[in-house]
Parts: structure tokens; C-alpha cells; sequence
């Protein structure tokens, strides 16, 4: 049995949540449990085998990009705009089009109304809020 395991975890609203790969699944599903700030709100996990590593990292790759999970960072470069996507500090200010102090300045005198997902360290947003919050900017 191949142990190349493309794994996708859900909250119980059946949110995708994340997309993963492992050639070690459960020493990996331990890793998300201790260092994954997301992790206590899985209650399905779905697990896809593949005969070579190289199928599946591409099957990753694809996944990612195409279902947009919540909280991946590798290949959300590729993702199309911010939206459906958790974004860093970082990418906020990108997609709003200031520097990060200058947000960090527009955060605390509430000119930068979107609050952070709650309990996330760092601070990570909803791309959707973000698109939604800039678009009626008028920019």
C-alpha cells in the first residue's frame, strides 16, 4: 500500500479547511495538533493515495489551487485575487495597496475596520472580508 497520502481536513460545516501530503500521515496529523492554530475545528479528515511522491506533489498543487483551502500558505501565490483565502499582514496590505506600517497605523485608529480571524497567531483575515471591506473604498 503506497504511502503517499494526499490529505484534506474539514471544520463541521464541511469547510475545506486544509490540504496536505505526507509520506508519514499520522507523525504529520500530530504535527497539525501542536502546531496548528486551526486544527481543533477538524472533524473530517479525507485521505487520497498515490503510487509516486511526484504524482503527489502535483496533486497538491492542483488541489490547492483549485479548491482553495482556508489556511494554506504553499501555492496560495497561485490562487486568482484574495478572496476565499486566509491572508497574512502582509498580503492585506498588498491587496489594499499601503505599506504595513501604514495599515498597522490604519488598524489601530479603525480607518481598517476588518478584524482578524479570531484566535489566529499571527493575525491572519478572510480574503473575501478584505476584497469586500476595499472594494467599497472606491478604489
Amino acid at each position: 500500500m503506497s504511502k503517499c497520502i494526499l490529505y484534506r481536513q474539514y471544520d463541521c460545516d464541511e469547510n475545506l479547511m486544509y490540504i496536505g501530503t505526507s509520506l508519514a500521515f499520522f507523525e504529520r496529523l500530530s504535527g497539525h495538533r501542536s502546531h496548528s492554530h486551526w486544527f481543533d475545528r477538524v472533524s473530517k479528515i479525507t485521505l487520497e493515495r498515490f503510487d509516486t511522491k511526484t504524482l503527489l506533489l502535483k496533486a497538491e498543487k492542483l488541489a490547492i489551487i483549485k479548491e482553495e483551502p482556508l489556511f494554506n500558505l504553499r501555492h496560495s501565490d497561485t490562487l486568482s485575487g484574495a478572496g476565499n483565502r486566509v491572508l497574512k499582514l502582509w498580503q492585506v496590505a498588498e491587496t489594499i495597496g499601503v505599506g504595513r506600517r501604514k495599515l498597522y497605523r490604519m488598524i489601530e485608529d479603525g480607518r481598517f475596520p476588518v478584524r482578524p480571524i479570531k484566535g489566529t497567531k499571527p493575525r491572519l483575515w478572510n480574503g473575501d472580508d478584505v476584497k469586500r471591506w476595499y472594494a467599497g473604498q472606491g478604489k
